[in-house]
């Protein structure tokens, strides 16, 4: 009787035990390595909720530094994190969610081509202001488009431009300021 009850209290504290890790968040793969604007970015595909404490973990740069690693739970199976600056370039173990991943974090890519974005509104008298620099990773093409934001009183607007490589607006009333290739708004100012 006595091994009888043995035997199942050795298997209810098992089942409570891989019932316990269950209910733990755990990293199941990391879906991405990105290093661009933000920093060294990792991307991982998750199971479970993690608490605050898990989610500060850290990465080890090969023959170095333990860096840490910020992450935050932004969906049911996702997670990102961030990391400093200074791994870029480098091969790196990120220790999260109960597993290790080995990766080298690429060297940090940012837009190269910055252009002035000129516009105007009735907020700015009519007048051509840059809104500016719009940057992106390639050169801009004649009449390619974008976009940009501004905020006024903590609320947040946006307008396009589009992209002359030579000077088109010097006929308006209030012409253009041209100071080479940029982003303009196709139209004068009344």
């Amino acid at each position: 009787m006595k091994r009888i009850f043995f035997v199942v209290l050795i298997v209810l504290g098992m089942l409570v035990a891989s019932t316990g890790i269950a209910l733990a968040g755990s990293a199941i793969e990391l879906k991405l390595v990105r290093n661009d604007v933000a920093g060294p970015t990792f991307i991982f595909r998750v199971s479970g909720t993690f608490t605050n404490d898990e989610l500060n973990s850290f990465v080890k740069v090969q023959g170095g530094d333990h860096v840490p690693l910020y992450c935050r739970q932004i969906e049911d199976d996702t997670v990102i994190c961030h990391a400093a600056r200074t791994i870029g370039g480098k091969n790196v173990t990120i220790y999260f969610g109960g597993a290790k991943f080995w990766v080298k974090v690429p060297e940090q890519s940012l837009p190269k081509y910055c252009y002035n974005a000129y516009d105007w509104w009735g907020f700015t008298g009519n007048m051509w202001v840059n809104f500016g620099p719009l940057c992106q990773n390639g050169p801009a093409e004649p009449f390619d488009t974008a976009t940009y934001s501004y905020s006024i009183g903590g609320t947040t607007y946006g307008g396009w431009v589009q992209f002359y490589d030579f000077d088109a607006w010097s006929s308006c009333p209030t012409p253009a300021p041209y100071t080479g290739p940029a982003y303009y708004y196709p139209g004068c100012p009344p």
